[in-house]
Formats: structure tokens, C-alpha cells, sequence
């Protein structure tokens, strides 16, 4: 008669691989949840990047229709052309940016800076783009209309402002110059704190 073997013992082995795969599991799942938020919140900044990219974009446009129609008889045009005996096209008394301040909105200097004398020296000073009191708001001399405010849209209305900056051609007279702008303009994403800033020189024959 042959004896009965008795059933091995048990320590609990499988559980302890089972838990152990389970919070692997469990890890990789958080992990894979934590990249895929991230990569949300890339994607919806790099979209509102490219809002206020797009927006900045058209307040350049908006800025050389303003300086085509100065001096014309244009509804909202400056009544006064940008010109070298302006005031506003001599460079500013030392390296310090001027630009017109607290004027109206309909003022034809409003948004006007002077060139400084450094070409290193800022035109305005960092938050001047955003600044009402300096800058200029989409379609306000040129009647153009910008949607903003709504989901999707920007936030508001991009700015900008205008330095007059004289130009010769090379193996041309003083007498046959035309005139250069440079346009600095700021566009806002769906979210205020989301800020593009772009510069254009646009020249405009005389």
C-alpha cells in the first residue's frame, strides 16, 4: 500500500504576481494618461500660438492700408501723411524710444513713434504694443473689422505702431527718397496671456 503524499504548502506566490502586475498596470495606465494631457496642452497652446500669430499677421496688413491712405480722402484715414518734416519722422533726442502717449484715438499721431537714434534701442517700450494709449487697434484708421471675443476667436483685437524711417536707394539722390515703415504689431491668442509680436517694413514710394 503505497503512502499518501500530502499536498504541498502554499505562500501565497501567485498573489504576490498578480499584485505586482497589477500596479505595473495600474503605473503604466497613469503614465500613458499623464502624455496624453500633456500632449492636449501642447496641442491647444501651439493652436492658440497660431491664432495670435494669424492675428499679428493681419494687423500688419491693417497697418499698411493705414499708411496707403494717409493724407487721403479715405473714411477714417489720417488726415496727416507721415513725412520727413514731420516731427514724428526726426529720431528721438537720445536712446530712449518716443512714442505719442494719451493722445485721442482718432488723433492722426495716435500709434506714431519716433526712430531711435541706436538701431539697438527699442522703437516702444515692451508693453507699449498693448498699451491703448499708444498703440493702434485693428481697423481704427482704416475702418477694417476684426472678429474677437468669441470661442475660437482671439481674445481682442491686435495692435500696432508705426515709425517713420527714411530710406535712399543706393546711386540715387537725397531728393529721390522714398520712405520706409516699421510696423511692430501684437496679435492675442483665444487667451490674453497668449502674445505674438511681429515687425514688417513696409516702403511706400513719394
Amino acid at each position: 500500500m503505497s503512502a499518501r503524499r500530502r499536498p504541498a504548502r502554499q505562500h501565497g506566490v501567485t498573489l504576490v504576481v498578480v499584485l505586482v502586475l497589477l500596479i505595473a498596470s495600474a503605473l503604466l495606465g497613469v503614465s500613458a494618461a499623464v502624455v496624453a494631457l500633456q500632449t492636449e496642452k501642447a496641442a491647444r497652446g501651439d493652436r492658440d500660438r497660431q491664432v495670435a500669430f494669424q492675428a499679428a499677421e493681419a494687423a500688419l496688413i491693417d497697418a499698411q492700408r493705414d499708411i496707403d491712405a494717409a493724407g487721403s480722402s479715405a473714411p477714417n484715414a489720417r488726415p496727416l501723411v507721415m513725412a520727413a518734416d514731420s516731427a514724428l519722422g526726426f529720431p528721438a533726442a537720445d536712446e530712449v524710444s518716443v512714442c505719442n502717449s494719451g493722445l485721442p484715438t482718432g488723433d492722426p499721431g495716435y500709434g506714431l513713434c519716433r526712430r531711435p537714434l541706436l538701431d539697438t534701442a527699442a522703437s516702444w517700450p515692451a508693453e507699449g504694443l498693448s498699451d491703448a494709449s499708444i498703440s493702434v487697434r485693428y481697423g481704427q484708421f482704416t475702418g477694417q473689422q476684426f472678429p474677437s471675443g468669441r470661442p475660437g476667436l482671439p481674445n481682442r483685437p491686435p495692435r500696432y505702431v508705426i515709425e517713420l524711417m527714411p530710406y535712399v536707394q543706393p546711386g540715387r539722390s537725397v531728393q529721390t527718397q522714398s520712405f520706409g515703415y516699421r510696423i511692430s504689431a501684437i496679435g492675442f491668442g483665444t487667451s490674453a496671456d497668449t502674445q505674438v509680436v511681429l515687425q514688417a517694413f513696409y516702403r511706400k514710394e513719394q
